[in-house]
């Protein structure tokens, strides 16, 4: 079961950040804030977009385990912040979710762009957006616990703070390169919290399977007074 777990850790801690960078890197719309250009650009390259969208909704699926991952390693030292980065994460994820599908519908209205742009503006789509950027937030204060508690290198700690912003603000300015660099510093930031988090799940499956044979223990005692009764 440690194993399992720390697999399925593992993958949302490292894979989560390393298939956003895939899907940055092929999305054909990236820095577009125009419907018109989102429209067209997806229109113009629909086959790429198909696969840029397998590669983040991937992505979009693994941050659940890597924010359970934080919740873990930080939830001791930091648990206000983690709860409510690790929550908030996972919220404004999966309201991404339901935009990355937007690339869909771009690409089944190009031809017709006034009637995507009327989807995209739509009171609801807005809302989603504005739900999503909360995972900003979410990785901010994971970030700034991951500082207070020394669970890797204060460098990096200092780093894995400003990537979520970094990757906001380059995405909305369309440099590339900025959000490549943000996202390997979470995917660091993953691979150097995994040992201190292995001990902690071991830990747990030590004391787990103490109960367990603590429970054993007493369910023989009560046998043994049971049957001393019926004597």
């Amino acid at each position: 079961m440690r194993r399992l777990r720390m697999m399925v850790y593992g993958v949302g801690l490292v894979g989560s950040p390393l298939l956003l960078i895939a899907y940055w890197v092929l999305y054909p719309a990236y820095g577009d804030l125009s419907s018109a250009d989102i429209v067209s650009d997806i229109g113009a390259a629909p086959g790429r977009t198909t696969v840029a969208d397998v590669f983040a909704i991937m992505a979009v699926f693994l941050t659940v385990p890597a924010s359970l991952a934080y919740l873990r390693a930080l939830e001791a030292t930091a648990p206000r912040l983690s709860r409510v980065g690790a929550t908030l994460s996972v919220v404004g994820w999966m309201a991404v979710l339901p935009l990355v599908l937007m690339d869909v519908v771009a690409r089944e209205l190009a031809a017709e762009p006034k009637v995507f742009g009327a989807i995209f503006t739509s009171g609801p789509v807005v809302g989603l957006s504005a739900v999503a950027t909360v995972h900003v937030l979410g990785g901010l204060l994971i970030g700034v616990a991951l500082v207070r508690t020394r669970r890797v290198p204060r460098s990096l700690a200092v780093a894995a703070t400003v990537a979520p912003v970094a990757h906001l603000a380059s995405n909305l300015a369309g440099v590339l390169w900025v959000d490549i660099a943000s996202w390997l510093v979470v995917a660091a930031t993953g691979v150097a919290v995994l040992p201190g988090l292995a001990r902690l799940v071991a830990a747990d499956e030590s004391v787990t399977r103490r109960e367990q044979r603590g429970r054993g223990s007493g369910a023989d005692t009560d046998l043994g007074v049971h049957v001393l009764d019926m004597a």
